[in-house]
């Protein structure tokens, strides 16, 4: 009888990041092809909203063919920093809390800024946080945990 076998895809990779403007500067292909020998199987470079269009920045995201990211990468001359990958927490924008899909939500929508029922606008001037009850929208709780604000 065959036998297929085949890594686990998330048990034997880890994702790190780096900061670099001069590898960011590198297509994705390229960055790859040059790390491969240190493990490096996937990049994906990360883009900011500018108004309507999109910018990069000097951080890059690396799929790493180990269980652990390396504490640093060499790129030429370069001796880079990896910081472990930690993905942004999800939110559902039915119900405003973390961590479910607002695809399978039945909860009532509730406004961004002020939490109480609402459709489009905030119903209310006073901004609270479905999840912590403080003085502050959901949105603003996202940039305070990303920014350590």
């Amino acid at each position: 009888m065959p036998v297929k076998v085949s890594p686990h895809r998330s048990v034997n990779t880890s994702r790190g990041v780096i900061r670099s403007r001069n590898i960011a500067d590198c297509n994705v292909e390229e960055i790859v092809q040059e790390l491969q020998l240190q493990g490096v199987t996937a990049a994906s470079i990360m883009h900011v909203r500018d108004g309507d269009s999109r910018r990069r920045t000097n951080t890059v995201v690396l799929m790493f063919a180990s269980p652990q990211p390396p504490k640093h990468i060499t790129a030429g001359y370069l001796r880079v920093p990896v910081e472990a990958y930690i993905p942004n927490t999800p939110r559902c924008y039915n119900c405003q809390k973390y961590g479910r899909s607002s695809r399978a939500c039945k909860s009532a929508v509730l406004c961004v800024h002020c939490g109480n029922l609402a459709i489009r606008l905030p119903t209310t001037k006073i901004k609270k946080c479905v999840n912590c009850k403080d003085d502050h929208s959901v949105s603003q709780m996202e940039l305070g945990k990303r920014y350590n604000k």
